[in-house]
């Protein structure tokens, strides 16, 4: 009787250890990609230091719907410059990655990247990094968790909370992480007087993988006047993703050169088989940014993609600085004006009336699917040409309902 009532303690015991130890390999193991599931982007993370007044709350466009959502963070906490991932997890959830940043009263005490599950808001990583994330970062096409970020240093940085690095590694430095930086295979063109921004990683295959960036540089005119110009660039990476191969300059200058930043690309295939770029530009003599379109091309010889600023659309009205949304079929583009009031509220313009110049043949204001709202005004052409009137569609949270 002895013996079994020890048989028995000991196989509670060793059910114990083993329910304890499968819990802790769930928590601290990643995911596996396998699990995982291609979808657009459904939500579109608010840049909050763009408004006056920042606060905890965590807002997301939804570009299903329009409406903004907002999610409560810890009082100590803030999370900005975030991102959503090209796919769901198996629990249907996207994931979110941005800057996380930890107060201790005023003073931050940790910064670095966080992730969060959404619809919910649960916080899966908080990493704290040696090198501070400069903006948003993006994540790389397919099902993994990795991200790419530029540094404060002008450098772009790797981070896989798939695969995070062990301090055994040596990828910790107390208790930061170092995430991996990119090697430059030939040295840039900007010398070390550059800064890189706000990379972006389309998923269309036809781009072949290729990086969008906005670069800063120093530049001297002809009357010997320095100013600093930022432009978007297309970056080429190795097959793992750590080595710039090749890069060129992603916007073909129109005759007067007068744009001082480009900024917070975005790309997406467009519902008649093209692809459009979405970008703010910002003139010498301008301190607004204004949202851009383009048609991208694809030169069939190198696979470089190109774009004509002389035949690109500037849409009407001053925007915050943060990267304008597509739908998922491409056809309309999410952007929020800088003074629109509530701070939050969205425009959505048709992609291809945009690009085409006019909302239809009928020249009257199109109706697009799950519209509550729809307005009309101009936008104006930057290689001169006028067009008639331009849709497009003003939604307040709550404006909208869920289809």
């Amino acid at each position: 009787m002895r013996m079994l009532r020890s048989v028995i303690r000991l196989g509670l015991t060793t059910l114990v250890i083993l329910t304890g130890a499968a819990i802790l390999l769930g928590r601290y193991n990643p995911e596996p990609s396998d699990r995982r599931q291609a979808a657009f982007p459904r939500y579109r993370p608010i840049c909050v230091s763009s408004f006056p007044k920042v606060d905890n709350e965590f807002r997301l466009l939804n570009v299903e719907t329009g409406v903004t959502e907002r999610i409560k963070l810890n009082e100590a906490e803030r999370i900005d410059y975030a991102t959503c991932s090209p796919w769901q997890d198996n629990q249907g959830r996207s994931h979110v990655v941005g800057l996380w940043k930890r107060f201790e009263g005023n003073q931050v005490d940790e910064m670095g990247l966080a992730r969060l599950a959404i619809p919910g808001g649960e916080v899966l990583d908080r990493v704290a990094l040696d090198n501070i994330p400069a903006g948003s970062p993006c994540w790389a096409p397919g099902l993994s968790a990795k991200v790419l970020f530029s540094g404060w240093d002008g450098q772009l940085y790797s981070y896989s909370f798939d695969d995070p690095p062990t301090a055994t590694e040596g990828s910790y430095d107390g208790d930061m992480v170092k995430p991996v930086p990119l090697v430059w295979r030939n040295p840039p063109p900007w010398a070390y007087r550059r800064l890189l921004w706000e990379p972006t990683w389309p998923t269309d295959p036809r781009l072949g993988g290729k990086v969008i960036v906005s670069v800063s540089f120093h530049e001297v005119r002809q009357n010997q006047e320095g100013r600093t110009r930022t432009q978007l660039w297309w970056l080429k990476l190795d097959s793992a993703g750590t080595r710039i191969e090749d890069l060129g300059r992603l916007i073909a200058s129109g005759p007067t050169d007068s744009i001082i930043e480009e900024r917070f690309a975005n790309v997406a295939a467009t519902p008649d088989g093209g692809l459009a770029l979405a970008y703010l530009a910002r003139r010498d003599e301008d301190r607004s940014l204004h949202l851009r379109l383009g048609t991208m091309t694809i030169d069939a010889a190198t696979g470089n993609p190109s774009v004509d600023e002389a035949s690109s659309v500037e849409l009407p009205g001053p925007r915050i600085a943060n990267q304008p949304a597509f739908s998922a079929d491409g056809g309309w583009i999410d952007s929020v004006l800088s003074d629109a009031r509530p701070n939050d509220a969205v425009e959505r313009y048709s992609v291809v009336a945009a690009l085409a110049g006019h909302p239809g043949s009928s020249g009257r204001k199109s109706e697009p699917a799950r519209a509550k709202l729809s307005v009309a005004s101009p936008a104006r052409a930057i290689h001169h040409r006028r067009f008639s009137r331009l849709g497009f569609l003003k939604s307040n949270p709550g404006c909208l309902k869920k289809s």
